[in-house]
Order: structure tokens, then sequence, then C-alpha cells
């Protein structure tokens, strides 16, 4: 009985697998960094950024070999990070929940469970890429030594003790000197590590790579300098999820479109109106579904990161027409073209593949193809936009105020009573953490009302006015005010330890968490089961101190 039941299912899935066969073929990827690097020259030739000067020049190999190979450490940096992201909750980890089967408990304490390929497969490009971005990091750490001392490679006695002294003395120096660590860690780990929760310290500790390359990149001598490094930063991780992302897809393709790839669980519009079965779809359906999401995501954070950055370092709209801001709209242009063809990609080609519609699928590849085109255009003008001087100056004027030194902003004015509602300065770090779990929130709280579960409103009004609160002394006049006046200094601290705690923690989100994540023996079980865990050892830990009994 049970074979005669399977059977119809297996027969209709396979036109729909059959459709999607074909996939990219690996030169598809290294058009990404051959597109990059050709765009990246055109426009160094043509606005003459990387033309040298007179004095310190350390040659035209150390000009021209500096840029490409931050071209090659972007990209290898966000191939990582976008495969890590595949291997923790895109891809299954093992064939069993590809096939479809429940995985029972082993029969022997040593049994190892069939991984599933792609899985394998997108780690082994994690591992790869990651140890390509530790040689590109070192190039870029060596070469922008020779570039910023004006010495070719190697000339003198002294030069390497030099370097030394560089990496371990100059802020620019040590940012860059942890990127090549933080890529050596993360490489060595791709190799050996497996588990969940592997995978996402390797992932968190991946992000310093970003931070350290925020660090190291941002405007001291613009209006808002914490606004340029956080910006930076979301652009850059916004760049790693979205086009990382879209490069593992891309190395994977193949993989799950075949007809022994499986299949996945996509989620339903509504709760409870399909079974589990009827939402099993054929693997590559379910990855691009998912891979969808993440995609938007990606897209939203770079574009208004990078308009948020371009901002600051340009101080009126006639600065659009230098060499900068050409570069700044052509990206603007490819970023908004890329975000037009991720919109076709959600409302006509995966539903067409959906449908089982071999034109639908091919234009769905297809598309994705001219995505690496125009993501690899659009990274050349990125590493060609910091190699171009902006039009507000990067470093401090001459006649900087000790205030502006110390706090990187000017005095803000006697605070007022008014201006405690008017004197704002956008920390975008805290607002696009603060959208995102507002987001989440909203969208756990209708999915459960939806499916006729109860939950207070004025849970999700605590949680959205602690949301509030904690935006208002992040970026609000505190926010201003603190960095030089100690007294605004301990009010932050004392709502951010008082206030905002008990809001956040009367929204009781993690518990809205588990009753909107629908139950499924995949990575979505391990996430809600980790999250709940994880909570709960934080709290004990953090309540049952050696000094207060249990």
């Amino acid at each position: 009985m049970a074979t005669t039941s399977s059977q119809p299912q297996k027969t209709e899935a396979d036109p729909q697998r059959a459709a999607v066969r074909p996939g990219l073929s690996a030169p598809w990827i290294t058009a990404y960094v051959g597109v990059g690097l050709l765009t990246l020259l055109v426009s160094l030739r043509l606005t003459l950024a990387n033309s040298g000067t007179e004095l310190a020049d350390a040659g035209g190999f150390v000009r021209w070999a500096l840029p490409i190979s931050e071209v090659i450490h972007n990209f290898s940096m966000a191939t990582t990070m976008g495969a890590l992201i595949f291997a923790m909750g895109i891809i299954p980890r093992y064939a069993a929940d590809a096939a479809g089967t429940h995985r029972g408990k082993r029969t022997t304490k040593n049994a190892v469970e069939k991984e599933y390929k792609p899985f394998a497969d997108v780690l082994n490009l994690a591992a790869a890429s990651a140890v390509l971005w530790t040689l590109a990091a070192l190039a870029v750490l060596i070469l922008s030594y020779a570039d910023i001392s004006g010495r070719p490679i190697g000339s003198g006695t002294d030069y390497a003790s030099e370097l030394i002294s560089y990496i371990t003395t100059l802020d620019a120096g040590k940012e860059k000197g942890m990127t090549v660590v933080v890529a050596a860690v993360v490489a060595t780990a791709c190799f050996g590590v497996r588990s969940l929760m592997g995978l996402f310290f390797i992932f968190m500790i991946s992000l310093v790579g970003i931070a350290d390359m925020a660090l190291s990149g941002h405007s001291s001598g613009g209006q808002d300098h914490m606004g340029a490094v956080n910006s930076l930063g979301l652009h850059l991780l916004g760049v790693s999820i979205w086009c990382g992302g879209l490069i593992a897809l891309a190395f994977i393709s193949r993989g799950i479109s075949g007809k022994d790839a499986g299949t996945g669980t996509i989620v339903e519009a509504h709760r409870g109106e399909q079974t589990a079965a009827s939402r099993r779809v054929p693997m590559a359906q379910a990855v691009l579904r998912r891979y969808s999401l993440l995609a938007l995501i990606g897209f939203i954070l770079v574009l208004l990161s990078g308009i948020t950055n371009a901002g600051v370092r340009m101080s009126s709209w006639r600065d659009l027409g230098t060499d900068y801001g050409k570069i700044v709209l052509l990206k603007l242009g490819l970023t908004l073209l890329l975000g037009v063809i991720g919109a076709a990609h959600r409302l006509y080609l995966i539903p067409a593949l959906s449908a089982g519609k071999m034109n639908g699928t091919r234009a769905l590849w297809s598309a994705i193809s001219a995505e690496l085109v125009i993501m690899g255009a659009a990274s050349g003008l990125g590493a060609s936009l910091s190699r171009t001087p902006p039009p507000v100056p990067e470093t401090l004027a001459p006649d900087a105020t000790p205030v502006r030194i110390i706090t990187w902003y000017d005095m803000p004015p006697e605070p007022h009573f008014q201006r405690w509602f008017t004197e704002w300065r956008w920390d975008w770090f805290w607002v696009a953490v603060l959208g995102y779990l507002a987001i989440v929130y909203l969208w756990a709280f209708v999915k459960v009302r939806r499916a006729g579960d109860s939950w207070p409103v004025m849970r999700a009004v605590s949680w959205i006015l602690g949301l509030l609160v904690l935006n208002y002394i992040t970026s609000g006049p505190p926010a201003v005010y603190s960095r030089v006046l100690f007294s605004v200094h301990m009010f932050e601290h004392m709502v951010l330890t008082m206030v905002v705690p008990i809001l956040l923690v009367l929204g009781a989100p993690v518990t809205l968490l588990l009753k909107a994540l629908e139950p499924a023996k995949t990575v979505r079980e391990a996430l809600v089961s980790g999250l709940c865990a994880s909570c709960i050892r934080g709290g004990r830990k953090l309540l049952h101190t050696p000094f207060l009994p249990p």
C-alpha cells in the first residue's frame, strides 16, 4: 500500500525535476570575477584615479595590484559568507531530509548519516573561498603598506621590520592584519565543522572581517563619522549575503536540479491549509524560494546603506557631477537593475518554475546568469570607488576643534528643552537592527493571529515601545549629547539597562516565535530548539550566580 501511494507522487514530480536539470556551469562564477576586474580597470583608466603621484609612488605594479586584490578579496569574502548561510539554513544537511524521510534514532552509537551532496559541495565552496580570502587579505595587507609608504615591495633591508611595525602600531595595519587572521580561522574551521551551531559561530567570526573593513574604510573628515562606518558595514553585509548567496546558488545549481536532488518543504501561505506532504516540492524550487527572501534582505541593505554612505562623502547634489558621483550613479543604476531582476524572480520566474514550464525555467537560470555579470560589474565599481577621492575630504581639517578631533563631531548646541526632541543623529546600524526586529515581530504577530491563536496586543505594544525607546537612546538627543556630557552618558546607561530590557521582555518575542514558526524535522526545528535552549541556559547562568542560592 505504501508503494502504490508513493509511486504517483514520484512520477508527478519527475517532469518538474527534469525541467530544471541544466542549472549553471562553473564558468559563470568566474564571470563574476572577470567582469568585476574588467569594470575596475576600465573605470580607473577613465577617471585617472589610479595614475599615481609624483611623491611617494610605489610604482605601477602596486597601484594596479592593490585594487585587483581588493576585488578578489571582496569576492572571496562574500562567497564564504554566502556559502555558510546556505549551509546553515537553505540546504538540508542530510540526504534523508532531501528524500523526505524521517531520520530516526541511530542504531549504533558510531553510526554516521549520509550527507546531502549539495550540502557538502557548498561547504567545500566555503572552505576554498575562505582560503582564497586569506591569501587575498594578505596581499591587500602587503600592498596597502607599499601604497601608503610609497615604497616598492621588498625595497631596502628594513622593509620587513617596517611592515611589522605598520601591522602592530597603526590602526590601518591592525585592522587589515586582523582581517587576515579572521580569514585564516574561518578557512581552517570550514574544513572540519559540520554542525549547525559550529557553522553559525564560523559565520559570526567572519562578520569580524566586515567590521574591520568598515573601520578601515571610514571617512573621518565627513559630517557623520559613525554613519559612514555603520553604513559601510551594513553595505558589506548586504553584499555578502546577496552576492555570496547568488554565487553559492550558481555553484550548486546542477546538484539541486537533477532527478535525484530530492525535495524540500516550502512555507504555506496560511497555516493549517496544507499538509507537510503537499508542501514538498523539487529541491531547486525550495532553494530558490528561500534564497529569494535572502536576496530581498540583501538588496534592501545594499541600496539604503549605499545611498547613506555616498551621502556622507558628498556635500551637495553638485558632487554627483564629479568622477566619484558618476561612479555612484552608475553603481546605483546597476543595483536598481538587479532589484528589477530580483522582482521578476519572485513574481514571474519562480511561479513559472513551480508550474513546471520549460520556458520559465530557462528564463530563470538566464536571469541568474545575468545577475552574476551585473553584480560583478557593480563589485568592480565598488573597488574603483574606494580608489577615487570623494568630494568631502577624508581627513580632518587643519582648524578642527578639540571636540571634533576627540568625538568625530562638532560641538552640539546647548541642550535646551526643545533640543531633546529635535537634535537627532541617526545610527544606521541600530536603525537596521531595530527595523528588522520590528518587522519579524509584527510578521509573527500577524501569523499567529491569522492562525486563530491568541496573542495579547499589549505585548506587541510593549515590544514596539521598547524598540522606539532604544532608537531614541541610540539615534536621538541622548546619543548626540552623551559624547560631551557625562550626565547624559549615564542617563543612556540607566535607560539601556533598566527601561529598555523590561519593555522588550514583556513583549515575549521568543514565545511568539515558537508559536509562529512551523514544526519541522529540518534546520527550522534546530533553530527553534536552539533559540529556546540558549535563552533558558543564558537566563539561568545570569541569575544563578555563586553568590545567590539556586
